[in-house]
């Protein structure tokens, strides 16, 4: 087995333009026991993307998972094979739970649960044509016994395991999860289920563990805050006991710890060279979010270079630009870091 979902593993979840191998990486580092990449379009790996690529590499020696999205069973199997064959992923996820306007208009993601029939017919082309394991990260219906339904009718195609964002596609990012309806999943199906949404704090993790989940996957609570994993571990050890409120002393260390992070970040942006490929400027605007004096550090970061001076530049142009950004961030974050330290 992958994982090993007796120990309820923490997942990151995919993401557009934040789950880069850099920031897999990262995630990694601090705890994250399995990462997704961002989606790869099938068509735009079929037809020499190098972006795709790109998106689909590791570079450290944890075991990770591509997520393609695409329209069709055909599409989407080409895909795999050739990503298969040239990343080795440890296991492959078919979106069809993005609900993206764009997604949907090329009848991608949640494009797919429109059609109950098409879902399993997915996964059971891929596990016939791969070698490595298939799982899909679903939405919910309005109607949860046709959820189930569409869980066991994956479980029965061959998918390894399931991730359920515990919302309907309508909802989008809105609204409570509902973590009720993915709980009934689980209890119909004998595959591991992944619970996805609304997971930001250690106590959101307590609860939702008691749906009987066999992993949780963190999203936006991730976003900016890789260390969320590394936290989240320490709340649930048993000698650990977290405070309602936080001492300046706790704030301070938040801050000191973000930094850090960011710096890492960079680092790794750097060694690999992923600095043309990442917008750093609005990933340091996420690294700031919740600390004290977040909406000056915004304010000021959005003030450095702009990118629109970097549209007739090449890519170690652009690298070169977003390096130097980079440094002119760091120097934003320490500057205000000294202040709450007066």
């Amino acid at each position: 087995m992958i994982l090993d979902f007796s120990k309820r593993p923490l997942l990151l979840a995919p993401m557009a333009d934040v789950t880069n191998p850099a920031f897999r990486m990262l995630c990694h580092e601090k705890g994250a026991d399995f990462t997704f990449t961002e989606m790869i379009n099938a068509a735009g790996f079929l037809n020499g993307d190098s972006f795709a690529m790109d998106r689909g590499i590791s570079y450290d020696q944890k075991p990770y998972g591509i997520q393609i999205v695409g329209p069709s069973a055909d599409s989407i199997c080409e895909a795999a094979v050739g990503l298969e064959e040239k990343l080795r992923p440890a296991v492959i996820d078919i979106n069809m739970g993005c609900p993206s306007p764009k997604i949907l208009k090329d009848k991608c993601g949640a494009y797919l649960l429109n059609d109950t029939s098409v879902p399993p017919a997915i996964i059971a082309k891929l596990s016939e044509n791969l070698k490595t394991p298939v799982t899909a990260k679903i939405r919910l219906y309005r109607e949860t016994e046709r959820t189930v339904a569409l869980a066991k009718s994956l479980e029965d195609a061959g998918a390894a395991w399931i991730s359920v964002h515990a919302r309907t596609a309508a909802q989008g990012y809105s609204g409570k999860a509902n973590w009720n309806a993915v709980e009934q999943i689980k209890e119909n199906v004998s595959i591991p289920v992944i619970l996805n949404g609304d997971i930001f704090t250690p106590q959101d993790l307590k609860q939702a563990i008691e749906t009987g989940c066999d992993g949780f996957m963190i999203g936006r609570g991730a976003i900016g805050n890789p260390g969320i994993f590394e936290h989240m571990k320490k709340a649930l050890s048993s000698d650990f006991e977290e405070s309602e409120t936080k001492d300046e002393a706790a704030f301070q260390e938040e801050f000191r710890q973000r930094i850090l992070d960011f710096k890492r970040y960079c680092f790794l942006l750097e060694t690999y060279n992923l600095y043309a490929h990442v917008n750093i400027k609005s990933h340091a605007q996420w690294f700031t979010k919740g600390l004290q004096h977040s909406k000056d550090m915004r304010l000021e970061i959005a003030s450095l270079q702009k990118e629109t001076r970097l549209r007739h530049l090449n890519d170690e142009e652009i690298a070169e630009s977003r390096r130097v950004l980079a440094g002119q961030i760091v120097d934003v974050l320490e500057k205000y870091f000294e202040k709450i330290g007066k």
